[in-house]
C-alpha cells in the first residue's frame, strides 16, 4: 500500500488510536496503518511520541525539534518547544529526554506541562551520567523506571517525587556495543541488539539471548514489540538481504520475515514501512525457513533419507545437494528425498506454525 515517502519513524497512539508516521519533514496519520488521514509539514529528524494530558484531555504528542504537536480528534495543534531534547519519554507527569548537545546528559521538564523548562528545585533540571558506559542512545520506560540505553550498557533512572529524590543505578554488566533504536520492552524483558547479537535485561541482570538466529542481523535500523514478540529490522546474513527478525524469548524461538522495514510499530497489528510501502506483518503472509548447510557434522558423503515436518499447515519443501534439487508441495509429515551428497540446503515455505523439523541421513563413506 502506498504511503508517506521515505519513512523513518512510526509509532502508535493508544489514546487517539492512530499510527503516526514521519519522513523527517512530514507526519502522516492513519487509523488502520495504511490509509493516510492527513499530512502535516514539520521538521522532525528524530521525533518522539508521548501520551499524556493537555488540559483534561488525554492525547498523543509528537515532540520534534523546536515544536510539539498536540494530536486530537479535530487535527493537530502546533506549539513551540524549548526543551532541546530528543528520545523523549513521559514519566510521572514530566518529559525526560536526552540533551541534543550533550549525549551524556538527561534533562527533564517542570510540572507545568510541555512548555515548562524553567529550572528550579521542583522545576526543570538535568543530570550528567558518568561516561564509562558510553553515550546515551535511547530512553525506554521499563517497569517503574526509565532505562537509559547506552553504547555499552544500561543505566536505570528512578524518577519519583521531586528531583532531589531522583536516583541513578549503574548496572555492572558491560555489554558489546549496542545498536541505536534496537531497544524495546517485550512483556517482562527489555531486549536490545548489539554488534555481537541479541541481549536482554530481565529486571535483575543482563543476559545474552540463547535463541536461534540471535546474531544473524547487521546494519539494524528499527524495532518494535508485539506482546512477548520482539521484531527487529536489518540485513540478514543467512538470507543475504534485508529482513525482519522475530524473537520470542519465553518460547525460545526466532524466525526471519522476508521483507524490508525502515520503521515499525505495533497498534492493532504490527505495521512495517519501507519507502512508500506500508505492510501488515503476520497476517496471512508466507514464511520462509532456510538451512543453507546440513552436513550432520560429518565430512563424508551421506544419503538424506528423510525429512519430517510437524506443523499446522501444509508447506513447500525444497532440498538441494548443490547440484540437483527436489521440490514437494503440500507437505505435512514425512518426505523421503533419498538424495546423496556431502551437505544439503533445505528450504521450507508456507503459512502458520512449524513446530519441528527433523532430517535423517545414512552415512555412505567418510573422507
Amino acid at each position: 500500500t502506498a504511503f508517506l515517502q521515505n519513512t523513518i519513524y512510526a509509532n502508535y497512539s493508544t489514546e487517539v488510536k492512530r499510527v503516526n508516521v514521519s519522513s523527517g519533514s512530514s507526519v502522516a496519520q492513519s487509523s488502520d496503518g495504511f490509509t493516510q488521514i492527513a499530512i502535516r509539514r514539520i521538521l522532525a529528524h528524530d521525533p518522539s511520541l508521548i501520551e499524556g494530558k493537555v488540559g483534561n484531555n488525554y492525547c498523543a504528542v509528537i515532540i520534534a525539534d523546536s515544536q510539539w504537536y498536540y494530536i486530537h480528534e479535530l487535527g493537530v495543534s502546533v506549539n513551540s518547544f524549548a526543551g532541546g531534547v530528543t528520545s523523549c519519554v513521559l514519566k510521572n507527569g514530566r518529559i525526560f529526554g536526552v540533551d541534543k548537545t550533550d549525549a551524556y546528559k538527561i534533562k527533564w521538564s517542570g510540572e507545568g506541562g510541555y512548555d515548562d523548562w524553567e529550572e528550579g528545585i521542583s522545576g526543570a533540571g538535568w543530570v550528567c551520567l558518568e561516561n564509562s558506559y558510553g553515550k546515551i542512545l535511547n530512553l525506554i520506560i521499563y517497569r517503574d523506571k526509565i532505562a537509559v540505553i547506552r553504547e555499552y550498557g544500561i543505566t536505570l533512572f528512578t524518577a519519583y517525587g521531586t528531583p532531589e529524590n531522583y536516583k541513578l543505578d549503574y548496572l555492572d554488566a558491560r555489554t558489546p556495543k549496542i545498536q541505536q533504536n534496537t531497544a524495546v520492552v517485550a512483556e517482562e524483558n527489555l531486549l536490545f541488539y548489539t554488534v555481537e547479537g541479541l541481549y536482554y535485561f530481565n529486571g535483575s541482570e543482563i543476559r545474552r539471548a540463547e535463541v536461534p538466529l540471535r546474531d544473524d542481523l547487521q546494519d539494524v535500523n528499527c524495532c518494535t514489540a508485539n506482546g512477548e514478540a520482539y521484531l527487529l529490522s536489518g540485513y540478514s546474513k543467512s538470507l543475504e538481504r534485508r529482513a525482519v527478525l522475530a524473537v520470542n524469548l519465553r518460547q525460545n524461538t526466532a524466525y526471519l520475515i522476508d521483507g524490508e522495514a525502515d520503521a515499525m510499530c505495533y497498534g492493532e497489528a504490527v505495521f512495517a514501512y519501507a519507502g512508500t510501502q506500508a505492510t501488515e506483518i503476520g497476517k496471512g503472509e508466507d514464511f520462509k525457513y532456510i538451512c543453507k548447510k546440513v552436513d550432520f557434522s560429518l565430512s563424508g558423503r551421506k544419503t538424506l533419507k528423510e525429512i519430517n515436518i510437524l506443523g499446522g499447515n501444509d508447506v513447500r519443501v525444497e532440498v538441494s545437494d548443490g547440484v540437483n534439487s527436489r521440490i514437494l508441495w503440500g507437505l505435512r509429515g514425512k518426505f523421503r528425498p533419498n538424495m546423496r551428497g556431502k551437505s544439503f540446503k533445505i528450504t521450507v515455505t508456507g503459512k502458520g506454525k512449524i513446530y519441528k523439523l527433523e532430517a535423517v541421513a545414512e552415512v555412505i563413506d567418510e573422507v
